[in-house]
């Protein structure tokens, strides 16, 4: 998940990563870090998630621009971002699963959207 070391921590995790999720708050850790965690994932799959707002496609989203220009560094990276549509399925299920809904009661906007 996210950036988390995993080198030297085999014993506890695993030796292979075939799927790897990273939240929009960790796409600069990643970027500067692109050598330990990109480089060395051969074959992992990177899925990105967020708020919509940062996957825009019209030059306005911080997280696709991004990953735009690591598939000119990184041209066999395998990333992909969850849709806006995936993201409400995916917090739906989160509140069915916890009771929690991650926008209520916050008294702040979270993950890019007002509290209902």
């Amino acid at each position: 998940m996210n950036d988390a070391p995993t080198r030297g921590y085999g014993h506890d995790v695993g030796n292979r990563t075939s799927l790897r999720v990273i939240a929009h708050s960790s796409i600069q850790r990643i970027l500067r870090n692109r050598h330990d965690l990109l480089n060395v994932s051969q074959g992992t799959v990177f899925i990105f998630w967020g708020p919509s707002s940062y996957m825009r496609r019209d030059g306005k989203g911080q997280v696709y621009n991004n990953l735009q220009l690591l598939s000119q560094v990184l041209p066999r990276l395998k990333a992909f971002m969850i849709t806006r549509h995936k993201m409400l399925q995916f917090d739906e299920l989160f509140k069915q699963e916890t009771g929690k809904d991650r926008y209520k009661g916050t008294g702040r906007k979270m993950q890019g959207r007002k509290a209902k």
